[in-house]
């Protein structure tokens, strides 16, 4: 795990005044460009782009043709038509070159944007409507993957986006917001939050990536990494619940998988938050297997974050495993809530028939 002891150092989160940014140097930028470019992924993501509009910003998962999450990524269409990915950056170099293998003649180039940076920003309900120094305007308010294109400012700030992103309920309430901006602009630099605000404090690097992890942790939301690559189909990881899969659209490398688990099959596992102050939690990490207390195996961590109260983690779990005895390693997990409701068949009104090979009924 990160270092944490800046995390540790921080006094007073919950001040009402103070707004906090972190670097996220785990996330890269990918752009992808070209006349072919939007109908392409269209054609590769299980979430369905063209009917995100204008101005708005989406999670989509990339399957296996089994219907594996080989990534998972947050898309957004630029103002010249361009699709930017932001992408867990262990993944970027093998999810470019499977991409690329089925490009063949359509017109669509990917390229990694290294002079764009990630940064976080946990902000203050009493102030996540003010405006920003440097001519960023204000924040937007409207539920998680509302976009706002920053091109310029009256104070010179270069181009940037800011996506508003799921909230955070942990270490406190929070809302949040992905910026991303050009190395060494003001956009998302601003050491003033807003109208009677104290300004913002940058968190240090390790404990600002646990810390805005800490919070995705809290809103569920899923994070694929090498770990756990092609571990998980969508349902799994609760993509339908955060507005990160379609079943509308058309077809995409393990559609089919997907499809029939959702109207035919009937889900087994689906993903829950949990918490253990033990001092063995320190040790969780993705891909982790967890054991119930007849010490069969029972789940599977999706993501995991030590802070001052400890390790909390996302796991997948058999939804008939009984959690109270649930362990990692000698940790003891305590079961906690997640900000949507889970249903014990997320399958409704299916079938009682099996989901035939591919593994997707696991």
């Amino acid at each position: 795990m990160s270092d944490l002891s800046d995390l540790s150092d921080l006094s007073d989160l919950s001040d009402p005044a103070r707004t906090l940014r972190v670097d996220l140097p785990s996330l890269a930028v990918v752009d992808a460009t070209g006349a072919d470019a939007a109908a392409f992924l269209q054609a590769q993501l299980c979430n369905d782009l063209a009917g995100a509009g204008a101005g708005r910003a989406c999670l989509a998962g990339y399957c296996n043709p089994k219907g594996r999450l080989l990534a998972l990524m947050l898309v957004s269409t630029l103002p010249d038509g361009a699709l930017r990915l932001i992408v867990p950056r262990e993944l970027v170099e093998g999810l470019l070159q499977r991409l690329r293998m089925f490009v063949l003649r359509s017109d669509v180039t990917f390229t990694p944007r290294e002079t764009l940076r990630c940064r976080g920003m946990l902000v203050p309900e009493a102030i996540s409507g003010q405006r920003l120094a440097h001519g960023v305007p204000e924040l937007p308010a409207t539920p998680p993957g509302a976009m706002l294109e920053v091109l310029g400012g009256e104070s010179g700030a270069a181009g940037a986006q800011i996506c508003r992103w799921h909230d955070a309920y942990a270490p406190e309430h929070r809302r949040r917001y992905l910026v991303v901006s050009e190395l060494g602009s003001a956009a998302g630099d601003s050491g003033d939050a807003g109208e009677g605000g104290e300004g913002t404090e940058l968190v240090g690097e390790g404990a600002g990536e646990i810390l805005w992890r800490l919070g995705d942790i809290s809103a569920g939301i899923p994070r694929i990494v090498q770990a756990t690559r092609e571990a998980f189909v969508p349902q799994m990881v609760n993509l339908q619940l955060v507005d990160g899969l379609s079943f509308r659209k058309g077809c995409y490398p393990g559609q089919e998988i997907v499809a029939r688990m959702q109207y035919l099959g009937k889900l087994k596992r689906h993903m829950r938050r949990f918490r253990t102050r033990s001092e063995a939690g320190s040790a969780i990490a993705p891909g982790s297997v967890l054991v119930g207390a007849d010490d069969a195996e029972a789940g599977t961590v999706v993501d995991a974050a030590t802070g001052p109260d400890g390790t909390e983690l996302l796991a997948v779990v058999r939804i008939a495993a009984d959690l109270a005895g649930l362990r990692a390693g000698d940790a003891v997990l305590e079961p906690l809530p997640l900000p949507y409701a889970l249903s014990t068949d997320e399958a409704e009104g299916a079938e009682s028939a099996s989901v035939a090979d591919g593994g997707a009924s696991a």
